[in-house]
């Protein structure tokens, strides 16, 4: 759980930097989003599950300024409100599906790069609306299973807070997030190693001429996967971290929260600039929703 939602001891200088980066990353990522959309040639499957990251993204960098617990009154403390605002139940759902809509943009350029005879009829509309649809319902129950469990309510007293769950919970949790976080690293660094050794492979086969172009692509690859799975270990290994301490009962410093919650914003803060923004084809799109935009501006008579 997040500080602000668990301890007294969130800050206003926490508050205000997990704003700064929400509005950051809303902006950001709906940028990305209506350029997909407005831009044609921008208009394929790569794109697309970019827009879908990018809405995913978006929605975290929302939900983590909507639902803070200081802004509820003890009035509306209930059941309900307590899987909003003190479990934050939407932004741990919308964490996980930009956690595996990464992976699922990662799976469509391996398929497009290595096995490109096989990408028609492996990336269909009905098979990406499929894979689109099973991420949002995975990671609702996967979120809704890691908070529920050890949430408690008393109406008693109008107050929530975290129960020690038993030993088998503890187990399956610590289990789940064990597979979680192995597969969506297995699920960054296999496509791209097997991307690097194919642009190997193809530049042995051409000419010299071709050669220096494809091994320039490969360490592009490289130097892509490098500061992904450093932008994940730093993300999300953590905030696991803190998680397995939770659930054995051990003592976290309350500091730790604050920086663990403001590197999970920061993830989704950083996505447009690696998956979007630093691309030459977005960059050209961009540039010409913008030009779109400045030839609707009518002029003005006087």
């Amino acid at each position: 759980m997040a500080l602000c939602n668990i301890t007294e001891y969130c800050s206003d200088a926490v508050l205000a930097i997990e704003v700064s980066l929400g509005c950051i990353g809303t902006v950001g990522n709906l940028l990305v989003v209506c350029t997909i959309a407005c831009v044609n040639f921008l208009h394929n499957y790569t794109n697309y599950f970019i827009a879908h990251l990018s809405i995913a993204d978006a929605l975290v960098c929302i939900s983590i300024q909507v639902f803070q617990f200081r802004y509820l009154p003890p009035a509306l403390v209930n059941s309900a409100t307590c899987l909003l605002f003190f479990a934050r139940v939407p932004f741990f759902v919308f964490l996980n599906v930009s956690s595996f809509a990464t992976l699922c943009l990662h799976a469509e350029r391996y398929i497009a790069i290595v096995r490109p005879l096989q990408y028609p009829r492996l990336v269909t509309p009905a098979k990406v609306k499929c894979l689109l649809a099973a991420i949002w319902i995975v990671s609702i129950l996967t979120s809704l299973f890691e908070t529920t469990s050890s949430l408690t309510y008393d109406e008693s007293y109008n107050v929530c807070y975290i129960t020690d769950p038993d030993a088998t919970w503890k187990a399956a949790f610590v289990t789940l997030k064990g597979v979680i976080l192995t597969g969506q690293l297995a699920g960054i660094i296999v496509p791209y190693v097997r991307i690097m050794a194919n642009l190997r492979e193809c530049a042995i086969r051409q000419d010299n001429l071709h050669v220096n172009e494809l091994l320039e692509a490969r360490r592009r690859v490289a130097k892509l996967l490098l500061f992904i799975a450093l932008a994940y270990y730093l993300t999300m290994i953590p905030v696991a971290v803190v998680y397995v301490l939770l659930t054995f009962g051990v003592i976290v410093d309350p500091t730790y929260y604050d920086v663990t919650d403001i590197i999970l914003l920061a993830n989704s803060v950083v996505n447009p600039f690696i998956y979007a923004f630093k691309y030459k084809e977005f960059r050209k799109g961009f540039a010409k929703m913008c030009r779109m935009g400045a030839n609707r501006v009518l002029p003005v008579e006087f």
